[in-house]
């Protein structure tokens, strides 16, 4: 087992030149429920104000819960875990799609001449022997995305059970 922690200081140094080089600005979805969260927080200080509410439930009458920040963050949340458990088990979870996702980002424009000039990378062979995962990491992600999905749904019903 300690040959799985075997990597030399410069094997690590690489790795992380060339993921900091490879992805770029790839966090989009991290940044929509960021803002998402953000949204809910100020809706939420301004709904609970009981002038607020009166129009709510005057305006939408049966469907006021629809509005209320809980349903909100409810649902957000529910599509942040089912879509990051989506992405990760149909395109890091199997051998094939870590590789079509190293050559998406290898093949991206401009990305093969930045590789080949920072870090003498000429190759998407290379450049997938550079950022190989051990399979042990990818089977502690899967269980970490199921283990977050659990515990979503423990919030989730602390939320509605009070």
């Amino acid at each position: 087992s300690a040959a799985i922690f075997s990597s030399t200081a410069s094997d690590n140094a690489n790795r992380a030149a060339v993921a900091s080089v490879a992805m770029g600005f790839s966090n989009r979805p991290s940044t929509w429920i960021l803002v998402t969260i953000l949204g809910i927080a100020a809706w939420r200080r301004i709904s609970k104000r009981r002038s607020i509410q009166v129009k709510l439930h005057a305006c939408c009458k049966k469907l006021t819960p629809l509005v209320q920040w809980y349903t909100m963050l409810t649902v957000a949340m529910l599509v942040f875990v089912i879509y990051s458990i989506v992405e990760y088990f149909l395109t890091y979870g199997t051998k094939r799609g870590q590789e079509k996702e190293l050559e998406r980002i290898y093949n991206e424009p401009g990305q093969k001449e930045l590789l080949e000039a920072k870090l003498n990378i000429t190759t998407v062979k290379q450049f997938k022997e550079v950022l190989a995962v051990p399979t042990w990491i990818y089977v502690v992600n899967g269980i970490s995305q199921v283990s977050g999905a659990l515990t979503i749904g423990i919030v989730i019903y602390q939320m509605w059970a009070q």
